[in-house]
């Protein structure tokens, strides 16, 4: 079954982004990462440094992207073209195989691969960008 797991917000600053999200909703507690992908994994655009931020907010989680040290990322790309603001809706799935039988589906149905990695736990994860480029989606197990 697919749920939603968290909104991804694009920023240009990390930190403000905080700022801003914690007057707006109260004090929330963050956790920071930083990560690195490499071109293998990236399949539109140059590779990427990332900080996030990620806070709970009741039944999901914010994350907040801040790219940088990756000119022509598509994480750099969307920031030019859209600004700051929502990225990303993220899905779970409970099982590997349902995930990639979806991702074969928006495929098919013309949705872009950006980016494959891995979460933090090993679980397969797969951004796909929409054919119409409204919207990018975070697919995990």
């Amino acid at each position: 079954m697919m749920k939603l797991n968290h909104i991804g917000l694009l920023a240009e600053d990390c930190q403000e982004a905080v700022r801003h999200i914690n007057s707006m909703l109260g004090e929330l507690d963050w956790e920071y990462f930083d990560f690195f992908f490499p071109q293998e994994t990236v399949n539109i655009g140059k590779q990427f440094h990332i900080k996030t931020a990620v806070a709970n907010f009741g039944p999901m989680d914010f994350e907040i992207l801040q790219p940088y040290d990756g000119e022509g990322s598509y994480l750099q790309e969307a920031l030019k073209e859209k600004g700051p603001g929502l990225h990303h809706l993220a899905y779970f799935f409970d099982t590997i195989p349902e995930m990639m039988e979806h991702v074969a589906k928006l495929e098919a149905e013309g949705y872009q691969r950006l980016h494959d990695t891995e979460r933090l736990s090993g679980h397969p994860t797969i951004y796909l960008q929409a054919p119409d480029r409204s919207m990018i989606y975070e697919l995990h197990v």
